[in-house]
This record gives structure tokens, C-alpha cells and sequence, in this order.
């Protein structure tokens, strides 16, 4: 082999691996850009209220309006497992970043009409209309239930 050959030869190798590394990258910042588009838009809800949940001793939670701590409804223990989920997911993210459970999250229908679960001390949304209209509905209740003064609590 001639000294033209080995250097072509040796090149190759790099030429290929720069090439790769740009389409990663690539792929990577769109994939990041259709994740943030894919946020659901938190500015001007059409009905927003901030909720306590609070653990029961009998292993029940207690869903308070923020604004004078009105029960709004109870999940009684072994019930309501998406509920229980998404507040477990929350409760855990607030734990491990250091925050306290005291700030309430913050329910809100969208302006598209989307159902959104808000952590304003993480950042964290759920939206929660990815997981069915059955999931969906139980927060739908509790957003009801929470904007009508008249409403009583629900079990």
C-alpha cells in the first residue's frame, strides 16, 4: 500500500465518525424542540384553582381549596389509583428537589381545554388528558368541585 492510500485509508474512519456525531446531534435538538411545542401552554386557563392534598392516617387523602382550606373531596384509602399516582409522582419530585409540602399545586383547564396538574414549585406539568377520559374526569370533578361553592365534597 502507498503512503496516499494509508493516509486516505485512515481518514476514513474520522470523516465517518464526525458525520455521525452531527446527525445525533441533530436528531437530538429536534427531538427537543417537538418535546418543548408538545408543552401545554399554562398562560390564560379558562379555570384554574390551587389544591392541598393531604395524606389521612387511614391511608385516605383529603383534597382542600387552597383559598380557606374548604374539603372538596376525599379519596378513600385503595381508591382512585391514577389520582393517587400523579400526586405520588409530585409529592416524590418536590421531596427529592429539597421542597416542602406546604405550596398547593395548581389544577387548571386550558384555553385549548386541556386538563393540566401544575407544580409551580418544580415546574412540573402533567397533562391529564393523556391518560383517558376516565383519569381525566376524576381531576375534572375535583376542578368543579373546587370553583363551586356549593358543591359539596366528593368521596
Amino acid at each position: 500500500m502507498n503512503a496516499q492510500a494509508i493516509r486516505n485509508h485512515s481518514i476514513a474512519p474520522w470523516c465517518v465518525a464526525a458525520m455521525m456525531l452531527v446527525v445525533v446531534l441533530l436528531v437530538a435538538a429536534g427531538g427537543r424542540r417537538e418535546l418543548a411545542d408538545s408543552t401545554p401552554s399554562l398562560a390564560h386557563p379558562r379555570a384554574s384553582v390551587q389544591l392541598w392534598f393531604v395524606d389521612r392516617a387511614d391511608g385516605g387523602v383529603d383534597v382542600l381549596a387552597a383559598n380557606g382550606g374548604r374539603k372538596i373531596a376525599e379519596f378513600a384509602p385503595a381508591s382512585n389509583g391514577f389520582a393517587r399516582g400523579v400526586l405520588r409522582s409530585m409529592a416524590r419530585e418536590r421531596r427529592l428537589s429539597g421542597i416542602d409540602r406546604a405550596p398547593p399545586f395548581v389544577l387548571l383547564e386550558r384555553a385549548d381545554g386541556g386538563l393540566s396538574l401544575h407544580d409551580p414549585q418544580t415546574g412540573r406539568v402533567v397533562s391529564l388528558d393523556a391518560f383517558g377520559p376516565d383519569n381525566r374526569q376524576v381531576f375534572a370533578a375535583l376542578l368543579l368541585a373546587a370553583t363551586d361553592p356549593n358543591h359539596s365534597p366528593l368521596t
